[in-house]
């Protein structure tokens, strides 16, 4: 899978959640993470956010994160 100039397929988890704290907008981070931790999870510094996508994307099935990612970049 391949959106615009990012190649998904060859993304570790590690990259895969520094792209999306990196390049993706708030809202777009808290459907992996979950609007239940709204309030907190936008008052964590970049590091922070980090770690909870990642954890999330951990837990999260693959077309799951790919449906998120490509909605995400049509925006």
């Amino acid at each position: 899978m391949k959106f615009s100039s990012i190649s998904l397929e060859t993304m570790t988890i590690d990259q895969l959640a520094d792209y999306i704290t990196n390049k993706m907008d708030i809202n777009l981070q808290l459907e992996i993470v979950g609007y239940e931790y709204g309030y907190s999870f936008t008052n964590f510094n970049d590091t922070e956010r980090r770690d909870v996508i990642l954890s999330s994307l951990k837990q999260m099935p693959e077309d799951i994160i790919e449906n998120i990612i490509k909605n995400g970049k049509l925006r």
